[in-house]
């Protein structure tokens, strides 16, 4: 098993030709901006990341983390699952 590396800009798009590249950020930021070819596999609705956000802002970021998500849905339905906008990958 290969360990994490840190590598520049230029080598990680390279491999972004070879491997998908996962954008974890919420739908709204995703549909901002993204790596052309990135697949978006949000872990948080934009509902969620608007929570988290006041949450960092008027509590701490430790009470951000600690958020109980166990009563937030995780069906497709309510954002979850990979939006796939390359086609190398269908």
């Amino acid at each position: 098993m290969m360990g994490a590396k840190m590598m520049g800009i230029e080598e990680f798009l390279k491999l972004g030709m070879d491997f998908p590249i996962l954008d974890v950020r919420s739908p709204g930021e995703f549909n901002h901006a993204h790596i052309p070819g990135a697949l978006s596999f949000p872990l948080f609705t934009d509902e969620e990341r608007a929570v988290v956000g006041t949450l960092y802002k008027q509590e701490s970021r430790e009470v951000a983390i600690k958020k109980d998500w166990t009563t937030w849905s995780q069906d497709e339905e309510n954002g979850r699952g990979c939006r796939d906008d390359n086609p190398k990958w269908n």
